[in-house]
């Protein structure tokens, strides 16, 4: 089985890159679902063309659709009494949005230490259009902070800490696919995973790599989405 691997790159994290580096903001339109992870966000806000929204954030799977728009990154706010009987923003977390990216899939991790200077949520941003990761892909994306590789029918995926990658699989209905995974562990690779997926050209299949804070190992979450194509 032959495979196309596309888009390997280090995914964008909550850096606020183009803020800090003076780049001038331009303003984008972002379409958006979310998933979250070790506890789902409550009482997050965000704010397109001068209105406040609130986020009912998704949890480990895809949440609502969400539109935004305004300078190159995104910000989420918790309200507060502000002492006058109206409320203010405390800011909970913030992303920039990659260039060339309209569709977007926001994943959320809460923050261990948020009292050291740090926000409460890390937000990861991830092309999330069907050119970009259409019916039938598996796409890999490595949270944990350890390596992973995988065989996929005798062809080979690396994956570094923070790094994606889309596979397109070939249409073999029957044979489906081969997958075998292993962590990089306490100086060796530890398999973790192995299976044969089937192949389904109408779902899209995102494998998610964490950290497991329990055993200190890498744990996967699968999260399939039936899509439609673009024609």
């Amino acid at each position: 089985m032959s495979f196309n691997f596309r888009l390997t790159f280090i995914f964008v994290v909550f850096a606020l890159w183009s803020i800090t580096n003076g780049v001038e903001a331009k303003e984008r339109t972002l379409e958006f679902s979310t998933i979250s992870f070790g506890e789902r966000p409550k009482d997050l806000w965000y704010e397109k063309s001068g209105e406040l929204i609130e986020l009912k954030a998704g949890g480990s799977v895809r949440g609502s659709k969400y539109s935004y728009t305004g300078d190159g990154s995104i910000a989420f706010y918790k309200l507060v009494p502000d002492g006058a009987g109206g409320s203010r923003r405390v800011l909970q977390g913030q992303a920039s949005i990659p260039e060339g990216i309209d569709q977007a899939l926001l994943c959320f991790f809460p923050n261990a230490r948020p009292a050291q200077g740090k926000l409460p949520w890390n937000i990861y941003i991830m092309d999330d259009s069907i050119t970009a990761f259409g019916g039938g892909d598996i796409r890999f994306v490595n949270f944990s902070s350890q390596p992973v590789v995988g065989v996929l029918d005798g062809e080979t995926l690396r994956l570094k800490p923070g790094a994606l990658e889309t596979v397109v699989p070939d249409s073999n209905k029957e044979k489906g696919v081969g997958v075998k995974l292993a962590a990089y562990l306490g100086e060796k690779w530890e398999p973790f995973f192995s299976a044969r997926w089937p192949y389904r050209e109408k779902v899209r299949l995102l494998v998610l790599f964490l950290p497991d804070e329990s055993t200190g190992k890498v744990s996967m979450k699968a999260i399939p989405q039936p899509v439609r194509n673009a024609s």
